[in-house]
């Protein structure tokens, strides 16, 4: 029987030729990068997901400004979202500027860091253990695990990535430091974690890890066990220390930290749109999220963007059993410590790195995340591959061992592919959020804001019903559906639901202002009022409720005063945003209604310099320019309201009446004819049509039969009930000399009208007697 040989790397690579072992780990870090291509490439096509990519980097106005002296120096003194990240936030400054909104580019850095992530986490243990292989797989392992998804393509979590990248040169950094100490050593691995720390504050634990480090693989605690694959100089008794020095090392690192998380502390908004738990309900949680993490490690399924939580906490059997599980996994971790302690260094590595994000500090909306596990599960994936490799080692052959890790990697792969197609659009992931969880209000509320801005409000609103069902205070959820309600014309409904919605978050302003609308709409001016006042009161830079205000004061409440009130806070919100077109329009509306015509011209020219396209400006600096007898202004504003609606009927309208005070009436046909071409069902439109072309006085412009056509179409489509449509139709019967149809058009006239006190009686009558004498009607020229 043939004798057993166990594998030794070091043995391999002493008959490995010199200059291939040199060049193999820039081939295994190409590969790296090939695996991390081959599961995460397909999200270059992918663009921003209304999920926080949009408000959190396509429309804030700091990172849309892109990279400047000033944004840099923004970025270093004020939050980011309730986030201080000032590296983070400058690299998405920096994408912006070099690519504007091609959200493909952001994910080519995304992937970019990850993959440089990956290729440092391997040099790190190739350098803190002197093992080529296992710390190949480790990486692999880690950069393509389906957990990596959500921190690599959502946009997003940038900071994930880029914290990554540095806390993956901290640990080579330190790897160097550990091999020969050095001041230098030391601060350049530093420097490289408080880069990190400026990244993402997550990596507060991170000298804790070092400390870790030193246990397994460095060896440099004086009691630790100096493992067979250890290096050279970690072998060596004059290394070790005893646990104080290397504490009492760390302690610059632990100070940085703490600095971090004070800043982290001061930067966050504690408006949050979903309450977490209690504390003690979160203590709960924290077995149950430690064993949960676990699995999700060794069986990937099911991976989703939000994982439903209680407010009450788990079952109490759930917890006690999870707390029952992970003591039973540190006490096997414990006692096998001296025969394996990578196991203990995995596990206390997966414990530490978590405790930033297990629930101790209130969490955003969520309490799980698979981000969370961008750094934790770094301990996981080194303990597969060393525990791995002690099982195979025993074998005579290599090859079960190269079989195992690469259908390994392949099916981790293949999840992380198909994950990421999930992450297309917010519409894809929020449904598969939804099949694969229960009872997940907080998805359901988001698949029908994916909906929503659709258009397809229809589909959208069993979701919003779903996730009030499973919790009614759900602010946001409240506020979308009543969007929803507003949408079918249900103001009463979407008024009920935003009383909801500021009654469980007081401080949701634009639920508040939505709702002043909506009290608008049901003309329930004064409520409205009442309801922005406190809002001004504690927001008083809110150029949203400024200019609703203004507009509320001055075209619903006009009083003397409140047209005086309604100029001062659009001047104000002109103040705060003065390149803002629509508040040059208000300002144009409220000077209007205070008697100021011209000033009102100024503005509304201002509004188009800023906005060419903002049609009601155009349409009412027309209507000023025509009261003034500036009629070809006049028609260039309509003309450019045209332009920017080519629906608006009024526009149209208002622009052959200028053709027409100009004596050109061909020209105001033309244009009645292009308003019809659009909306061919308007009433006003067709009546005008009819009358000209059968009462102008130019024989040239009238045109009986046309005109019968367009009247008989107008009153068609009023069923009858209006009488001046009768009086258009006698008049283009009489164009045409058919008097007898004429007089009984121009009856039926009188008789809708059915009020001889109607002044319209008397010049209705007349035309009858016109017609009976068989004479046609003129207009005046």
């Amino acid at each position: 029987m043939p004798k057993t040989t166990a594998f030794n790397p070091k043995r391999e690579s002493q008959t490995a030729p010199p200059k291939i072992y040199r060049l193999l780990p820039w081939a295994i870090c190409a590969a790296l990068a090939l695996l991390v291509f081959a599961a995460f490439g397909q999200a270059l096509s992918y663009g921003f997901l209304n999920w926080d990519d949009v408000i959190y980097i396509r429309d804030y106005p700091e990172v849309k400004a892109g990279i400047s002296l000033e944004g840099f120096f923004w970025a270093w003194t004020h939050p980011h979202y309730s986030n201080w990240h000032p590296l983070t936030t400058l690299s998405l400054m920096l994408d912006t500027t070099l690519f504007g909104e091609r959200g493909g580019a952001f994910h080519a850095h995304n992937l970019a860091l990850h993959a440089a992530a990956a290729f440092l986490l391997f040099l790190a243990l190739h350098k803190l253990t002197g093992s080529l292989g296992r710390s190949a797989f480790a990486a692999a392992l880690f950069s393509v695990h389906p957990l990596r998804v959500e921190s690599v393509v959502w946009i997003t979590e940038r900071k994930d990535v880029f914290s990554g990248f540095f806390c993956m040169a901290t640990l080579l950094a330190y790897a160097h430091y550990a091999a020969k100490p050095s001041p230098r050593r030391y601060w350049l691995t530093a420097g490289l974690f408080v880069c990190g720390l400026l990244s993402k504050s997550i990596l507060v634990t991170l000298p804790l890890l070092l400390l870790l480090l030193d246990f397994w693989p460095l060896s440099r605690f004086c009691s630790a066990p100096a493992p067979p694959w250890a290096l050279p100089h970690t072998q060596t008794p004059k290394s070790a220390k005893p646990g104080w020095l290397l504490l009492r090392e760390k302690l610059p690192l632990l100070a940085l930290s703490l600095a971090s998380g004070v800043a982290t502390l001061l930067s966050a908004d504690l408006h949050r749109p979903m309450a977490p738990p209690p504390f003690w309900e979160r203590l709960a949680y924290i077995p149950v999220w430690c064993i949960t993490y676990l699995r999700q490690f060794f069986v990937p399924l099911d991976l989703a963007a939000h994982y439903p939580y209680a407010q009450y906490g788990p079952l109490p059997s759930v917890a006690l059993g999870s707390l029952l599980l992970c003591v039973a996994v540190s006490l096997a971790c414990f006692f096998s410590r001296k025969r394996l302690p990578v196991l203990a260094f995995a596990w206390a590595w997966f414990l530490v790195a978590l405790l930033p994000v297990i629930g101790f500090i209130p969490p955003g909306i969520q309490i799980i995340a698979d981000r969370y596990t961008y750094i934790s599960q770094i301990g996981l994936a080194i303990a597969a591959a060393w525990v791995g490799h002690t099982f195979f080692s025993r074998l005579a052959s290599r090859w079960p061992a190269y079989a195992v890790a690469t259908l390994v990697l392949a099916a981790l792969l293949t999840l992380s592919f198909f994950q990421t197609t999930h992450w297309k659009n917010d519409e894809a992931l929020w449904r598969h959020t939804v099949q694969v969880t229960r009872e997940n209000d907080f998805a359901n509320g988001q698949l029908g804001d994916s909906l929503a801005v659709q258009n397809r409000f229809s589909e959208a609103e069993p979701f919003y019903r779903e996730a009030l069902r499973l919790n009614p205070s759900l602010a946001g959820v409240l506020h979308n559906l009543a969007l929803v309600e507003r949408q079918k014309g249900n103001p009463a409904e979407a008024e009920s639901l935003l009383r909801r919605a500021t009654q469980i978050s007081p401080w949701f302003t634009s639920a508040q202002l939505d709702l002043v609308s909506v009290l608008t709409v049901q003309k329930k001016y004064q409520e409205a009022i009442d309801l922005l006042t406190p809002i001004l009161q504690r927001e008083p830079h809110n150029t949203d409720a400024l200019l609703q205000s203004a507009v509320i004061l001055s075209e619903n409440l006009p009083s003397p005063e409140n047209l005086a009130l309604a100029l001062q806070r659009v001047q104000q919100a002109l103040t705060l945003r003065p390149e803002w077109p629509e508040a040059h329009f208000i300002s144009g509306n409220v000077l209007l209604l205070s008697n100021s015509p011209d000033e009102a011209m100024k503005a509304y020219d201002t509004a188009l310099q800023k906005n060419p396209r903002l049609a009601p400006a155009a349409h009412n600096l027309g209507t000023l320019l025509a009261r003034a007898n500036r009629f070809p202004e006049a028609s260039a504003a309509y003309q450019k309201a045209i332009a920017a609606n080519p629906d608006s009927v009024e526009a149209y309208d208002s622009l052959a009446d200028i053709y027409v005070r100009q004596k050109m009436p061909a020209a105001a046909i033309s244009v009645w004819k292009q308003s019809l071409q659009r909306k061919p069902n308007e009433i006003r439109v067709l009546y005008k049509l009819a009358w000209i072309l059968s009462t102008h006085p130019e024989a040239s412009v009238r045109n009986g039969k046309e005109a019968e056509h367009f009247a008989q179409q107008a009153i068609s489509i009023a069923k009858g009930s209006e009488p001046l449509l009768f009086d258009a139709l006698a008049a283009a019967y009489a164009e045409q000399e058919r008097f007898p149809e004429a007089v009984e058009s121009q009856q039926k006239a009188l008789a809708t009208l059915s009020n001889k006190a109607n002044p319209l009686h008397g010049a209705l009558s007349a035309r009858l007697s016109n017609y009976q004498a068989k004479l046609p009607f003129r207009s005046e020229p």
